[in-house]
């Protein structure tokens, strides 16, 4: 090969720009060189996240759980070499922390960055961030980028990062993770998401509980990225007992043993098929004006997310919808406790089951009713928890009851429970003279229920 060859194939190996192309080039190039990270598609080449399955027993105790790890990419990294000059601009060109990161699960029970669980605030389920930001400068001091920022997530649930740089955010993006799932992570401002249109759901939070709302970094709604992702629904990791052997104590019909009858009474509905076993067990009586037990799924290994509406105890009759993640019928340790109502004689619980796709047994409950639409658990609850349409109505199943709050033999023998004049005289009885059984007649007809649970039955 003589001189003039070797020259034309570099010259078609290698693109040697025009003066104007080199202006062009240099505009650019500094225009993102180290700039902050101010769009979704800007964040999109200088993050990746992986997902791992944890085995049994898991992290935070959930039967089937993933990990999600979000890491910052190194400066340079993603450069296209086919792109010659212009591969910069695949590339991550942020060479500093960015100002500050956030997520919903740094209750941890060690330092390991791998063992982070749920918020306090999320274990009813409510989605909220943490109560403050990370500063990545303080936290990864050594490094000029942050890593391996973890959070354990029950499957099939949608998990949120935060990463806020430069004050603002805009525009959209999509990223794949590394680790074969075939899942992929959806960016967008923090929202409210009022119309239901986000593919992360809402990740701006109301205020709650005394917090003020919002984010982890108090800033406005929209000014800040959030990165989303929905973890596979379903684990194949089978090793272990993730029920540790405890069992349902089944003791509706023993706690008031001199009684004819049981502690609880479950209402038919049209909308889903009978539940294959009573989803509430361990009843306790606390005498207080308070009744207290358990939920759990009563599809088995069926993985569902479980809602129980109920009256708050304390509270002045608002209902409080705390939610299992992805559960299955091994026995926690959450113990609900629900406010009697009407002279403390009876109370209300809703358990939603909401299966994890058209498959899951909740649906096929739905299924059995002909013509059925199933039930919307966000009759009842806040629509704060998922994506829209990460959970619909034909894959919902709902199981109301009605719980006696003391035995009969200690209200008095003559009937079963103490009952309201103001109660007794709507339905026609004769003031505290309402007996148990018409109670439970009146129920079970629906009459006692309020404008939401006829709504969510069809009785109004």
């Amino acid at each position: 090969m003589n001189f003039s060859q070797l020259l034309l194939s570099l010259s078609l190996a290698v693109v040697i720009p025009s003066p104007a192309m080199a202006q062009d080039f240099w505009t650019m190039y500094y225009a993102k060189y180290n700039a902050p990270l101010t769009t979704c598609q800007m964040q999109s080449q200088c993050v990746k996240y992986t997902i791992t399955e944890n085995e049994t027993p898991t992290k935070c105790g959930s039967p089937c759980e993933y990990r999600v790890c979000w890491n910052q990419a190194t400066p340079g990294e993603g450069w296209n070499n086919a792109h010659g000059w212009w591969g910069f601009l695949s590339a991550c060109m942020r060479l500093e922390h960015v100002d500050f990161i956030g997520d919903m699960h740094t209750s941890a029970t060690s330092n390991d960055p791998f063992d982070q669980c749920l918020n306090d605030d999320n274990t009813g389920g409510k989605g909220y961030w943490d109560s403050t930001c990370t500063d990545p400068q303080q936290a990864f001091g050594n490094s000029y980028t942050f890593a391996n920022v973890c959070q354990n997530v029950p499957a099939g649930q949608t998990v949120h990062f935060l990463m806020s740089d430069g004050g603002s955010c805009s525009g959209g993006a999509t990223k794949a993770e590394m680790t074969g799932y075939g899942t992929h992570a959806s960016c967008a401002p923090s929202t409210q998401d009022l119309a239901g249109s986000n593919p992360g759901g809402q990740t701006f939070f109301p205020a709650y509980g005394g917090g003020p709302g919002g984010t982890c970094s108090g800033q406005a709604e929209g000014s800040e990225c959030v990165w989303s992702v929905t973890v596979p629904s379903t684990c194949s990791y089978e090793e272990g007992d993730p029920c540790k052997g405890d069992e349902a104590v089944r003791n509706e019909e023993t706690i008031c043993p001199d009684d004819d009858g049981s502690a609880l009474v479950y209402y038919q509905n049209d909308r889903n098929g009978d539940p294959p076993v009573t989803p509430i067990h361990d009843i306790q009586h606390n005498g207080d004006g308070t009744v207290s037990f358990r939920v759990m799924n009563p599809f088995g290994d069926d993985l569902s997310n479980i809602y129980t509406v109920m009256p708050e105890p304390g509270g002045h009759g608002d209902a409080i919808c705390p939610k299992q993640n992805s559960a299955t019928d091994c026995i926690t340790d959450e113990v609900y406790t629900a406010q009697c109502i009407d002279d403390e004689a009876w109370t209300f619980v809703t358990v939603f089951v909401v299966g994890e796709d058209d498959n899951s047994a909740a649906a096929q409950l739905v299924d059995t009713v002909n013509g059925s639409q199933g039930t919307d658990v966000y009759e009842c609850c806040p629509k704060t928890f998922e994506p829209n349409g990460r959970f619909g109505a034909q894959q919902t199943a709902a199981f109301s009851y009605l719980i006696h709050c003391e035995c009969e033999a200690s209200a008095g023998g003559a009937r079963a429970l103490r009952v309201s004049n103001g109660l007794a005289e709507q339905f026609g009885g004769h003031g505290a003279s309402l007996s148990r059984k018409d109670l439970e007649d009146k129920f079970l007809r629906g009459e006692l229920f309020d404008d939401e649970l006829k709504k969510l039955y069809g009785l109004l």
